[in-house]
């Protein structure tokens, strides 16, 4: 009789402790798991209703942002101007000249560099669709640089200032890199060198521009006939 008596009193006490250990593991197997799940939903659901806000302000202001993003491109494009479409050997001998012609500097030695890249962007374009909608594209330019080394005999110092000057003034965007002078007593003129950076864009709508060469016709495998 105690026995039985211990047996169910025994019985007794595990059966609360069961149920504790069942409601932990149910808790923790699965309401935790569905309360995370709740969470993570009730977090992205925000996330799309701040998202929804942000869209629904950009569908506001859409022709702001476009008129922005154009007056941008405008600003951008007034800046490319300032540079070339690009430079090649033809176009530089053909600067050389005109300095020569213009300032009567003799030129001995001309150097062309290779182009290297400076710095790049990608420039947005506002292009108008179907259903008064738009889309955007972008171009890549490039703005390259390559020096020019000129090499000089018997130049006045107002001939060197005026060429200082035609490169300051220079439609196309450059600048002396660098100048080494020797001056000669007894004739009172000047020897030396001068770099020049020339610069140059390349991609969205500032094209190459082949130099105008008088008298010279382009394409010809024989230079020297007509």
């Amino acid at each position: 009789m105690d026995a039985k008596k211990k047996s169910n009193g025994l019985t007794l006490l595990l059966v609360p402790v069961l149920i504790l250990a069942l409601a932990f593991f149910a808790f923790k197997f699965l309401v935790k798991p569905d309360m995370a799940k709740k969470k993570t939903l009730e977090d992205e659901k925000y996330k799309l209703e701040v998202r929804k806000i942000e869209l629904l302000n950009l569908k506001t202001h859409e022709q702001e942002y476009k008129d922005g993003i154009e007056e941008s491109r405008k600003t951008v494009n007034t800046a490319l101007n300032m540079f070339a479409g690009g430079n090649k050997p033809e176009k530089s001998i053909m600067l050389v000249k005109d300095i020569e012609d213009k300032y009567q500097l003799s030129a001995e030695d001309v150097t062309f560099g290779r182009p290297e890249d400076v710095t790049s962007m990608h420039l947005p374009i506002v292009k108008e669709a179907e259903g008064g909608n738009y889309s955007i594209s972008y171009s890549d330019i490039v703005l390259k640089r390559e020096m020019l080394d000129v090499t000089f005999k018997n130049g006045s110092y107002v001939e060197l200032k005026n060429v200082m000057d035609y490169i300051e003034s220079y439609r196309e965007k450059m600048n002396l890199k660098k100048m080494d002078l020797s001056y000669n007593a007894e004739t009172g003129l000047i020897d030396g060198s001068f770099t020049i950076n020339l610069f140059a864009v390349e991609g969205g709508d500032k094209l190459y521009v082949d130099p105008s060469i008088l008298d010279i016709r382009l394409g010809k495998d024989n230079i020297f006939t007509n």
